[in-house]
């Protein structure tokens, strides 16, 4: 095999290994720059001794939602008590 060929080979490697690259990076960009847009106000949270606590976060959704999930992680608090 002649340099001239190992530096063609080189080459195309180079170029499948840069577009995979740019590929990988669309498929991971793609779903968020598809996402509407949200806008979150500031958080409150409020309580009353012995009876409850409430928790509030505006947000302005641009869409309609299909699905809301909220998440609260208790479980090192709960260890306290």
């Amino acid at each position: 095999m002649t340099a001239m060929a190992r530096a063609g080979r080189r080459i195309a490697a180079s170029w499948v290994a840069l577009s995979l690259a740019v590929a990988s990076l669309l498929v991971v960009v793609a779903p968020a720059l598809a996402a509407d847009p949200v806008e979150f106000g500031t958080p409150t949270a409020s309580s009353t001794y012995g009876t409850s606590i409430v928790f509030k976060q505006p947000v302005d959704l641009f869409a309609p939602a299909n699905t809301l999930k909220s998440l609260a992680a208790l479980e090192p608090y709960l260890a306290r008590l």
